[in-house]
């Protein structure tokens, strides 16, 4: 089994320094993204008397576990799917699959890259609109 950090560098050798890097973040930020999915699936998207018998040892506590997998979810699609800078903070770089592009030198590459974003862009808009909407709940 190849470990984060072997990838990383078989990353970096194929793709150069920040795009191999930022690739390997992002997969990495992937990856903990589906096992926390794969979790809330499991645990409250699969059996009906598994959330019974939940709902009857703990509620409050199992209630604030899907709460927190689900808003974990929503808010890394929304993290890796956000512009390459943040409104205000143009000397912060967002660490994003929109980072993509400016990074890749092939230009047939960087066109599918491009064009697979912009599908990527409508598909999780839901995620980005509901944080803003979170954040800004939160601020009143």
């Amino acid at each position: 089994m190849t470990t984060a950090d072997q990838a990383k560098a078989k990353n970096i050798a194929k793709m150069g320094d920040v795009l191999g890097t930022q690739y390997s973040a992002l997969w990495q930020e992937v990856a903990y993204l589906h096992m926390n999915w794969k979790e809330f699936v499991e645990l409250f998207g699969t059996k009906a008397e598994r959330i019974e018998i939940m709902n009857k040892a703990a509620p409050a506590f199992f209630r604030m576990v899907q709460d927190e997998l689900f808003e974990v979810t929503l808010l890394s699609i929304a993290r890796m799917t956000d512009p390459p800078q943040s409104m205000g903070k143009k000397n912060k770089a967002n660490l994003t699959i929109r980072n993509f592009p400016e990074l890749i030198g092939h230009a047939n590459t960087k066109a599918k890259v491009e064009k697979l974003l912009k599908d990527v862009e409508k598909q999780t808009e839901f995620a980005r609109v509901w944080r803003n909407k979170r954040i800004m709940e939160s601020a009143n």
